[in-house]
């Protein structure tokens, strides 16, 4: 999977590897962890998953991909520090995010994208068919 963190005008392209078996949760919970950095921080967010290494393609047009593992991994290579209030905010919006999530089936989540709630671009993302 590939996250992008648009800066603007610099975009940060990371690699995320896992396997589809049972990482959806770890994958889901990193993906609302930068979306929210990204929301604290005002900077733009999107992710695609690719199934084969992008590497040489993106190298060729001078992209340059930063592995992921964690969201460490995000703040160190875009040279973020984070204040006391932003550090606050960004571990209560995880919470909320992952709490909510976790306790809604595929089903509710899906009914509760059609109305167009909260964070409605990111669960599309995730829940749409491909």
């Amino acid at each position: 999977m590939i996250i992008v963190v648009d800066m603007r005008p610099e975009e940060y392209f990371f690699i995320l590897e896992y396997n589809t078996g049972g990482e959806s949760k770890r994958v889901l919970s990193e993906l609302i962890r930068v979306h929210n950095l990204c929301e604290v921080k005002g900077y733009g967010f999107d992710f695609f998953e690719i199934a084969e290494d992008p590497n040489y393609a993106l190298n060729k047009e001078g992209i340059y991909i930063h592995k992921y593992n964690q969201l460490s991994d995000v703040l160190r290579e875009l040279d973020i520090k984070l204040t006391k209030t932003e550090l606050a905010e960004l571990r209560l919006k995880n919470k909320e995010a992952l709490d909510f999530l976790m306790s809604k089936s595929k089903e509710e989540l899906i009914y509760i994208l059609n109305d167009k709630s909260e964070n409605h671009e990111l669960l599309k993302k995730i829940f749409e068919k491909k």
